[in-house]
């Protein structure tokens, strides 16, 4: 194997790494995002209903 593809193939790996780390990123964002919202609705109906008793 030549030389130059030990660098490619790193370059790969690394860029693939940096990716992967990238979407883990925005999955756990938008996960977390989405129960405070669900919170926060919850949240905002309980005292709606604590109103209106």
């Amino acid at each position: 194997m030549p030389e130059t593809a030990y660098g490619l193939v790193e370059v790969a790996f690394s860029f693939g790494l940096v990716i992967a780390f990238c979407v883990w990123q925005l999955r756990s964002i938008e996960t977390a995002r989405k129960r405070l919202r669900e919170e926060h609705s919850r949240k905002e109906e309980q005292s709606h209903r604590n109103e209106t008793d």
